[in-house]
C-alpha cells in the first residue's frame, strides 16, 4: 500500500511542476510568432506600449543531431531586443548541447523554446529583435522567434509544493528502507 501512495506523491509533484511551467510558458497573449530562415536576421519593428507589460520573448529551435559518445555540441544562439532609441533591452546568449555517455551513436531530433527573458515595456514604440542561429553539429530544421505581451511570472507557491511533495515521497522511502521493508 505505501508502494501506491509513494507513487502517488510522486506523480502529484512532477504534475503540479508541469502545470506551474505550463503555465508559465503560455501565459499572456501572443504578439507575434515569426519563423525564420538563415543563420541571423533581424525581425521587423513590433509595435509595443506600456499596457502589454510584462512581455515574454522565446526562440523555438528544431533541430536534428547524430549523438556520438561525449558532448555534442548542437547550436549556439543569441537574441537581442532593441527599444525605442537603439536602446538594448533584453540579450541572451546560450548555446545547447547534449551529452551522451553510453557506446554507439543514434540520431535525435528536439524542439526546444528557450525563455530568452521577460521585459516591461517603458515606452510605446518600435521594438526589433536581433537574432542569431550558429549549428555546430546540428541540423537546424526550424527557428520560430515569439513574443507574448501580459505574461504572469513563475508561480513558486506550486514549485514549492511540488518541491515538499517530492521530499515527501522520498523521506517515505527512505524512512521504509530503514525499517527494513523493501519497496
Amino acid at each position: 500500500m505505501q508502494k501506491f501512495l509513494i507513487a502517488g506523491i510522486l506523480l502529484v509533484s512532477i504534475g503540479i511542476a508541469g502545470w506551474a511551467f505550463q503555465g508559465y510558458s503560455t501565459s499572456g497573449e501572443e504578439i507575434i510568432s515569426v519563423p525564420v530562415s538563415g543563420q541571423q536576421g533581424i525581425l521587423a519593428p513590433v509595435s509595443l506600449d506600456p499596457s502589454m507589460s510584462p512581455v515574454r520573448v522565446m526562440l523555438w529551435v528544431k533541430s536534428g543531431l547524430l549523438l556520438n559518445k561525449g558532448d555534442n555540441a548542437a547550436y549556439q544562439f543569441e537574441i537581442t531586443v532593441i527599444g525605442p532609441g537603439q536602446q538594448k533591452i533584453l540579450s541572451l546568449s546560450g548555446e545547447r548541447s547534449e551529452l551522451r555517455t553510453d557506446q554507439g551513436s543514434s540520431y535525435e531530433e528536439n524542439q526546444l523554446n528557450h525563455v530568452v527573458g521577460v521585459f516591461d515595456v517603458v515606452s510605446a514604440g518600435p521594438y526589433r529583435v536581433v537574432w542569431q542561429v550558429i549549428p555546430e553539429r546540428a541540423e537546424i530544421t526550424g527557428i520560430s522567434i515569439l513574443l507574448r505581451r501580459n505574461v504572469e511570472g513563475l508561480n513558486i507557491y506550486m514549485l514549492a509544493l511540488a518541491g515538499v511533495l517530492f521530499v515527501l515521497a522520498w523521506g517515505l522511502i527512505i524512512q521504509g528502507r530503514r525499517r527494513g521493508r523493501s519497496l
